[in-house]
């Protein structure tokens, strides 16, 4: 979808697609708007051509090694919330999320990022 829009969009268009303008404050390392386009085709992906894919879980031990018990313990609590479809759980992990980021940032990046990154209300899809 990508390729065929790049052929038919105007090169003006094109250039400021491709741009780092998408990432202006830094924070995703220069992004052009091509993965945040991806990112929100993918759910619509996965409701469509995606809907008989099946999820699946690839151990990375490497990766496990460097996350600690609060990591682990918010990765278990979230999954848990989703399987079962808990509100009451999802809650739980944002306030414990929540809690765990005031713990490991500033609060200038509490102030900043906290509130835009917790949900006001759950839903399930």
């Amino acid at each position: 979808m990508l390729v065929a829009a790049d052929k038919k969009m105007a090169p003006l268009l094109r250039d400021l697609l491709h741009s780092k303008v998408a990432d202006d404050k830094g924070l995703h390392g220069g992004a052009t708007y091509v993965p945040f386009i991806v990112e929100r085709l993918f759910g619509y992906f996965m409701r469509t051509e995606g809907k008989d894919l099946k999820a699946f879980k690839i151990a990375l031990p490497e990766r496990e090694r460097e996350i600690n018990v609060h990591q682990k313990l918010l990765r278990e609590m979230k999954d848990v919330a989703c399987r079962t479809q808990s509100a009451w759980m999802a809650a739980c992990w944002v306030n414990y999320r929540n809690l765990y980021l005031s713990q490991t940032n500033s609060k200038a990046w509490c102030d900043q990022y906290l509130r835009a990154i917790t949900p006001t209300e759950v839903r399930f899809v």
